[in-house]
């Protein structure tokens, strides 16, 4: 439901956040595919300056997880 609500806000920090929360849970669920899907639908549709907390850690544990 929160993915829906800012779908029409490409640039919604928060959308960043559930993104990154989201491939959080991916991974630990075992689902490293799924958590990268995530991260990539994050990454390609963030404004630049926009750095949120949850993204950065989801991208760190996925990549020692590589």
């Amino acid at each position: 439901q929160a993915v829906r609500a800012h779908q029409g806000d490409r640039e919604a920090a928060l959308l960043l956040a559930i993104l990154g929360t989201q491939a959080r849970l991916a991974t630990s669920h075992g689902e490293p595919a799924r958590a990268h899907l995530f991260l990539d639908e994050a990454r390609r549709d963030r404004n630049p300056r926009l750095r949120p907390p949850a993204l950065a850690d989801a991208s760190r544990i996925l990549t020692a997880l590589d």
